[in-house]
């Protein structure tokens, strides 16, 4: 990309990186459009990753000849996502805009991790492409759901499923995600609702974060340990712990293959970002689905919530808010640079 990026002055920003479910068909494309240093970014990506798996990532991405419909499919919705918030850091790092510590929810835990220093893109996108893939392989007998409700109440409700059931997640106080076999979720949500919770479920067959995801962790380790991990040169709050990855620690194989596995702790993540003095959240993705789980997490007054893009709207009109509100909230921004990105008829 053009533009070298510049430091980051005034008050310090957490980038909040979307996971999977957050996707949707032609998502930025106008910036594929209006850009063709934003398009060059996604189709250097893509080419990593061009025989794997076989279609034309740019495709599926826009949805382009009847594609669209693959962008669901996680072989496909897991490394679009991840170069897609690849290109949306450098956006921002081209308006002078970079992460004092980042936060990635699931999926989005990779970029967070590249955003660290931890890997290049290129094997970021190789690790997310062989990742998706193998979880493209398992069978789509899951169901996904969210429980608001008390933690304790939710992991003793599910307690006697261990063997095909887990709490997936917990991405606030009273909002913890659920994942597991169907047929013994079906059975599960009739105690939740016995117990007076409220229960939402999602349009996801894959369960992620569950006892179903066991078959492949070891595969992944294994194809994870061809790769280089470095140690993190930002904060980053990791999904594991909920906490800081210490200036000593890596983020190598093991790590990641308990990252299929264990619950996303976003809630900790958030209150972890927010004892360390953040106040201003940057979502790096399609929309505002961290935005509006980090204000459930710690309190909309704990700071201020901007997304980069938002589904059914302008894209460069969503990000020239954005760099407004940024500016407005002492964050040092290339206003200039941004007006003439977003606001130019070319």
């Amino acid at each position: 990309m053009s533009a070298e990026p510049k430091q980051n002055a005034g008050k310090p920003v957490a980038f909040l990186f979307a996971g999977q479910g957050a996707q949707y068909t032609g998502m930025a494309s106008e910036l594929a459009d209006a850009w063709p240093w934003f398009r060059a970014e996604m189709d250097r990506l893509f080419a990593v990753v061009q025989r794997r798996p076989e279609a034309e990532w740019m495709d599926v991405w826009l949805g382009r000849n009847e594609t669209g419909k693959l962008l669901e499919q996680t072989a496909f919705t897991q490394p679009i996502l991840f170069a897609m918030e690849v290109a949306l850091t450098r956006v921002w790092e081209r308006w002078g805009v970079k992460p004092g510590a980042v936060l990635g929810h699931s999926l989005g835990e990779f970029a967070a991790a590249w955003s660290a220093g931890v890997f290049t893109a290129e094997d970021g996108m190789r690790l997310v492409t062989e990742r998706g893939h193998l979880m493209q392989t398992l069978p789509r007998n899951g169901k996904y759901v969210v429980v608001k409700g008390d933690l304790a109440e939710v992991a003793e409700t599910v307690r006697p499923w261990k063997r095909t059931i887990a709490v997936a997640g917990v991405n606030a106080p009273q909002l913890i995600v659920v994942s597991g076999l169907r047929e013994d979720m079906n059975r599960v949500l009739v105690d939740f609702r016995r117990r007076n919770m409220m229960v939402r479920e999602l349009p996801v067959s894959l369960p992620f974060h569950s006892p179903l995801m066991d078959p492949i962790l070891e595969e992944f380790k294994k194809l994870s340990q061809r790769f280089e991990f470095r140690k993190v040169t930002i904060p980053w709050a990791s999904n594991l712990t909920g906490q800081f990855l210490g200036d000593k620690e890596v983020a190598g194989p093991e790590y990641w293959r308990k990252h299929i596995r264990e619950p996303v702790r976003f809630w900790s993540g958030m209150e972890c970002l927010a004892n360390a003095g953040y106040e201003v959240f940057l979502e790096i993705g399609p929309g505002r689905t961290l935005v509006t789980m980090g204000k459930e997490a710690i309190g909309e007054a704990a700071g201020t919530w901007i997304n980069s893009l938002e589904k059914g709207t302008n894209s460069r009109e969503v990000l020239w808010k954005a760099a407004q509100r940024l500016a407005q909230d002492e964050v040092q921004v290339d206003l200039e640079l941004a007006r003439n990105d977003c606001c130019s008829r070319e």
